[in-house]
């Protein structure tokens, strides 16, 4: 089904608009694609882009001669909104780095996520802040400007603006309610943490437990002072987070992540390994899910969910 079939989408930036808001708007262009919408893209900003970006998300489009295109919808980056006002759509949706109003100031999808406090929840407080693995925040502010576009067009049309920083803030919402509750935002904890990623034989496991998970814990660790009387409350555990991260990894160099792993589903302990992407390809659940589907860029995995009984194939535009 493609209940986008005969909608007509254009995104458009101009060369002074940030390559994290072009990136949302082309994964939120993507997404329309996959409805069955008819998506161009035009600007100096989005020809850049597509130039340097990952393939996927250029599936299903192709490039507009100007922005005096005839279409439904226009995705535009903050600052082209005048070049927007030629078009005759009827929803645009506005993305920008920072909201509407705020003051012009350099910035980066990295230096949003510092401001609004992601940075401060990962990693070690002694170390730098460390930068997360792919374009997170792009990805999220790309969802949130679809969800914005299809609520416009079954609106009947109107605008909408999305900035990266909102949605960042969004991601950290439980921080907000923390910092509302208790007068303070939490901050990373690094080792001081009540879960962490450890090193063992082989690579990296991640010790995750319930309340209910400390006697498996302890058997699994095998150190004696962890029998201490005083350990059996959360409390005096999260206080003392360092030390049993301590000895836990030092039992874990002895183990490889399948030893943990075989543990942890034995005991049903939500404990364990960190592996790779091309580790995933062949691991059994996934494999029995169908998780991954062959694409032309290689295994890509599916969305999670299913339209009309039928998933979803990565790499293409839905049936």
């Amino acid at each position: 089904m493609q209940p986008l079939r005969k909608t007509r989408i254009l995104e458009w930036a101009d060369a002074s608009v940030a390559p994290s808001v072009c990136r949302a708007i082309a994964l939120a262009g993507r997404i329309a694609a996959d409805f069955g919408a008819s998506v161009m893209h035009g600007g100096e900003g989005m020809a850049a882009f597509y130039r340097s970006a990952p393939a996927y998300l250029a599936i299903g489009k192709s490039a507009s001669a100007g922005m005096a295109v005839d279409t439904d919808a226009v995705l535009v980056g903050q600052g082209a909104e005048n070049a927007a006002a030629v078009s005759p759509a009827r929803a645009v949706v506005t993305v920008s780095l920072k909201p509407a109003g705020e003051e012009p100031s350099p910035a980066s999808a990295f230096t949003i996520m510092a401001s609004a406090g992601v940075l401060d929840v990962i990693g070690d407080p002694e170390r730098a802040p460390l930068r997360l693995p792919g374009a997170q925040l792009d990805l999220s502010a790309g969802l949130s400007a679809y969800t914005a576009l299809a609520g416009l067009l079954v609106g009947g049309g109107g605008k909408a603006s999305v900035s990266l920083l909102d949605v960042a803030i969004w991601l950290n919402w439980k921080n907000i309610v923390m910092a509302h509750v208790n007068g303070t935002a939490p901050s990373r904890k690094g080792r001081g943490a009540e879960w962490q990623t450890l090193r063992c034989k082989d690579g990296w496991v991640a010790l995750v437990y319930r309340e209910g998970d400390w006697a498996a814990v302890k058997k699994l660790i095998g150190d004696p002072a962890m029998d201490a009387p005083e350990l059996e409350d959360r409390g005096m555990r999260r206080r003392n987070a360092k030390w049993i991260a301590d000895r836990a990894e030092k039992a874990f160099s002895t183990m490889t992540r399948s030893d943990i792993a075989a543990f942890s589903r034995a005991n049903r302990i939500p404990l364990g390994p960190v592996q790779l992407p091309q580790e995933l390809f062949d691991e059994p659940q996934y494999r029995e899910r169908g998780f991954f589907a062959e694409t032309e860029s290689g295994p890509m995995p599916r969305l999670p969910v299913l339209w009309n009984g039928a998933a979803f194939q990565p790499g293409g535009r839905s049936a």
